[in-house]
């Protein structure tokens, strides 16, 4: 990824980051402190989902038969991650009199599924962090956003094992999450919940058939 942004003329710092981490966290804000005057956008999109706890070949997991330790790594990269990097890059953020913060939701935070408890409670946590920080950074001019995929979305480190368990799901590609991203990091709207492909669909990016991961 570092690799194709530097060849499109970007500037790259590429800092390995546990985000559910502090010290992790902090070393990045240090980083970006160091090279930037400003931050204008904050993207918090690393996640864990249910087949990446101790069973790779669970995709749900019910509570009951839920170790203490995954949900405590769920939260902490899901929630906790997000809340770190908004605490140390929030200055930044500020610093740049106006910016954009998009938090990466998904469906399960207001359609929870059975199964999939961590990731649907954390994923519910981060829409009401975005609304609270949208409240908080309103006069810096930080908009602070939740964008939900609006589908199942794939990619290509569990595109054949989850294909293989979940055959009659239709998948779409990471990319559609671009467009909306692009114009929430304008901080046109802040505190607000974006379906992604409902988005894409009524601002003339396409629907489904466009992004489907085939």
């Amino acid at each position: 990824m570092a690799g194709e942004a530097r060849a499109s003329g970007a500037t790259v710092v590429p800092v390995p980051c546990d985000v559910s981490l502090e010290r992790d966290v902090r070393r990045v804000a240090d980083a970006v402190a160091g090279r930037f005057p400003a931050l204008r956008v904050l993207v918090n999109a690393a996640a864990l989902r249910m087949h990446q706890l101790g069973d790779p070949d669970a995709l749900r997991v019910p509570v009951l038969e839920l170790s203490v330790e995954d949900w405590d790594r769920v939260v902490a990269v899901d929630l906790r991650g997000p809340f770190l990097c908004c605490r140390y890059l929030g200055p930044l953020l500020a610093a740049a009199g106006g910016a954009g913060v998009v938090n990466i939701s998904a469906g399960a935070a207001v359609r929870p599924d059975a199964g999939r408890a961590p990731y649907a409670a954390s994923k519910a946590g981060l829409d009401a962090l975005t609304r609270t920080l949208a409240l908080e950074w309103r006069d810096a001019r930080v908009a602070v956003n939740s964008l939900d995929p609006g589908a199942h979305v794939i990619t290509e480190d569990h595109r054949a094992g989850t294909r293989a368990k979940e055959a009659g799901l239709r998948y779409v590609t990471p990319e559609a999450m671009v467009p909306p991203t692009l114009y929430l990091a304008q901080g046109a709207v802040t505190g607000q919940r974006v379906d992604a492909m409902a988005w894409n669909e009524a601002n003339g990016f396409g629907g489904f058939d466009r992004w489907e991961a085939r």
